[in-house]
């Protein structure tokens, strides 16, 4: 079993690459994890931008960290984002408790099985260059994401996947947009994926629906933007439709809950293997 994700992102692609479940915005969602037919690895090469990693483009609405004597990262301290606004997220882990259910498209007779379990959202950033990397207490791999916040808007630029199945990757070019800022209720244009690498196959529609309160694992209620993410992927292997929803805080930069569903199938050489699954997270910690 393996839970999947989505700074504001993540997205996604966990799931969609391994058959698992997630989202983006930085997202999770959990699912099933078992061993998929190995892909050929590649590695995403650096964007060659200037806006990559250690650059000083502008900041999306609040600043990043500035950087601390002797090179670590100093964190401000939580401030409410302006209106419309998203402050990017502390650098540091992020918790989140997760449920759900998963048939395995290995066993289709068998009945859906229940997981439960903690998603660790280790974040960091470079100048406007956000770093996410992800995992969780049922499997191992790691689920890895960079993004970069403008001034309008926050753009996915890469995700990598490393699971026992195989990596999966893909550095987007063009960046996809995963949020505009100022923040409203609007539905994004489909955007198809193109860029480099073996997971490069697929297309995202986001519709941000409306403000909406919530709680977190805590009980702690947070003021956040309800927004919707379905997500189309997959290769000659797989295919998976994930349907997210997703509560943003913009206090904080990361999502604090979601609620999401997927489905699709795993093609052999004697057929294709249907599966699908649901889940929901939590922030039970942060920075």
């Amino acid at each position: 079993m393996r839970k999947r994700p989505l700074i504001v992102v993540a997205f996604l692609f966990l799931g969609a690459a391994c058959g698992q479940e997630g989202s983006i915005l930085p997202s999770l969602a959990a699912e099933r994890g078992d061993d998929v037919p190995t892909a050929t690895p590649t590695t995403a090469p650096e964007l060659a931008s200037p806006t990559a990693p250690g650059a000083t483009a502008a900041p999306a609405v609040s600043a990043p960290a500035a950087a601390a004597p002797g090179g670590s990262q100093a964190q401000p301290p939580t401030q409410p984002a302006s209106e419309g606004g998203v402050n990017p997220p502390k650098d540091g882990r992020y918790v989140y408790t997760y449920e759900g259910e998963a048939t395995n498209p290995f066993n289709p007779g068998a009945p859906p099985e229940k997981f439960s379990g903690e998603q660790y959202s280790e974040i960091s950033h470079q100048g406007n260059v956000y770093t996410e990397e992800q995992t969780n207490t049922e499997t191992p791999g790691v689920f890895t994401t960079r993004t970069r916040w403008e001034s309008s808007r926050i753009l996915l630029l890469s995700f990598k996947t490393e699971t026992a199945g195989g990596d999966f990757n893909c550095t987007f070019d063009p960046p996809l947009t995963i949020a505009n800022i100022p923040i409203k209720p609007e539905t994004i244009p489909t955007q198809t994926f193109k860029g480099q690498g073996n997971a490069c196959d697929g297309k995202l529609d986001i519709t941000v629906e409306r403000k909406e309160n919530t709680t977190d694992a805590n009980n702690r209620t947070w003021s956040t933007w309800r927004t919707k993410v379905r997500i189309e992927a997959g290769n000659e292997q797989f295919k998976t439709i994930t349907n997210d929803t997703i509560w943003l805080a913009p206090e904080i930069g990361v999502e604090v809950r979601t609620d999401g569903t997927t489905q699709g199938e795993f093609r052999t050489p004697t057929g294709a293997q249907s599966f699908n699954g649901k889940a929901t997270s939590a922030l039970k910690s942060r920075p």
